[in-house]
Order: C-alpha cells, then structure tokens, then sequence
C-alpha cells in the first residue's frame, strides 16, 4: 500500500516521471543518480518539496513543509508534451505517467501472471 502522495520527479534531460508514493522514493531511485545530480526538482503532487540526499549507498528522503505548486506547474509546463494539454495539471500528469508505464509493462501475457506481477490496473492518483 503506498504511504504519502504520489511524486513527480524532474530530470536533469529535462523529463518527468512519477512515483507512486513518497515512501517508494527511496527504493525507485539509484544512490549514483541522486548523487550526480540527476534529478533537479522533486514534488508530492500537491506541491510539497522532497528533498534528496545519500548516506553512503542509501538514498535519503526528506519530504519538506515547503510548498511550491507554481514551480511545480511551471515544470510541467516547460515539458513540450504537457505544455499545451491539461497534463500540465500535477495529478493528471501523474496519471498520465502511471497510464504510459502501464501500457509498457512486462510481460503482458499470461494475463494472469502479469495481473499478478502488476496488478489489475495501473496506480492512480486521485
């Protein structure tokens, strides 16, 4: 079960992806990457700022009290496929971006074991 909001993560290539949950952060994101830097910006999708950091090879996650939607939407927006759809709205990008991973998983067939693997549907955020 996901605990805390999902999250937008912006990369230094300048792309978004999401997590589904702020206690997932830590386990999704690699040590060397938090390290160089390759994540600019990270958002609850609320707004809230997330803070990255590392100890040694673990990946330290502190979710802040600032809030600051306007960046947030102001990144989303700089990225050519949200800037002229609703998808510059946090929650529908999160959504979007949980849909498009969904719609990649593997393997798909057998059914029953990729509903097993993944569940039923895609996460979503509401």
């Amino acid at each position: 079960m996901a605990q805390g909001p999902a999250v937008l993560v912006f990369t230094d290539d300048g792309d978004v992806f999401a997590i589904e949950s702020v206690s997932r952060i830590a386990g999704d994101l690699e040590y060397p990457d938090v390290n160089d830097g390759s994540y600019e910006a990270v958002y609850t999708v609320d707004g809230r700022v997330v803070e990255l950091s590392t100890i040694g090879r673990d990946v330290v996650v502190v979710l802040t009290e600032t809030r600051d939607e306007a960046s947030l939407r102001q990144r989303l927006a700089a990225i050519p496929r949200f800037s002229l759809t609703r998808e510059s709205d946090p929650i529908a990008t999160a959504n979007l971006l949980f849909r498009e991973g969904w719609d990649a998983r593997w393997p798909k067939r057998p059914k029953w074991l990729a509903d097993r693997l993944h569940g039923a549907e895609p996460p979503r955020v509401s």
